[in-house]
């Protein structure tokens, strides 16, 4: 058996090689290599967490679920982890438990033009309008420019009927850069 600090940079080594290959989409070595760090160490949080991502990005939502809750239980609250785990519950449809996960990303990391954009997306597929505007105004006093913010916004009040306010956002969002393959008059207008 190796002794405590050769399997710490072991543990270290395979963690990074298994980020490496989920961030290149090699997403069968990253799950051989999360699944090697949870063999030598069987609660290391970030490899569940990942390995959580990996396996609902690979249809796996339960398991990965699981894994991503087990992690958050074992460490400390991490924004980028509620962020995460907010989104593959999103993506499973199941908006209440993401509001509440996005609400402590929100705890943490209340300046966040992403975390509020995306507590709007999830306010919006509850058809909780008002509270969808909010979240999505909210997003846009951090970022003015912040483009997902203006594109929800303009979609709410698309179904809200205001066709106004859409415009509005529509227009906000269209001016920003890139303007290339923009029309200049569109621009202008």
């Amino acid at each position: 058996m190796p002794s405590v600090g050769v399997l710490e940079e072991l543990i270290e080594e395979s963690f990074t090689s298994a980020f490496n290959h989920h961030a290149a989409g090699r997403l069968d070595a990253a799950e051989e290599d999360y699944r090697l760090i949870l063999a030598m160490e069987e609660h290391h949080a970030p490899a569940q967490h990942y390995l959580g991502v990996l396996l609902h990005q690979c249809g796996r939502h339960e398991e990965g679920l699981a894994l991503m809750h087990e992690a958050a239980r074992s460490t400390p609250p991490d924004a980028d982890w509620c962020n995460d785990l907010g989104n593959v519950l999103f993506a499973c449809g199941r908006f209440d438990e993401a509001s509440l996960a996005y609400g402590q990303a929100l705890a943490l990391r209340p300046d966040d033009a992403q975390l509020w954009t995306n507590l709007g997306a999830t306010r919006r597929a509850q058809q909780q309008l008002q509270p969808a505007i909010d979240a999505c105004e909210q997003a846009l006093m951090r970022n003015p420019d912040f483009l997902p913010a203006l594109h929800h916004l303009a979609e709410i009040y698309t179904q809200l009927g205001d066709r106004m306010q859409s415009s509005r956002y529509q227009c906000l969002a269209f001016v920003l850069p890139p303007h290339e393959g923009k029309s200049r008059e569109l621009l202008a207008i």
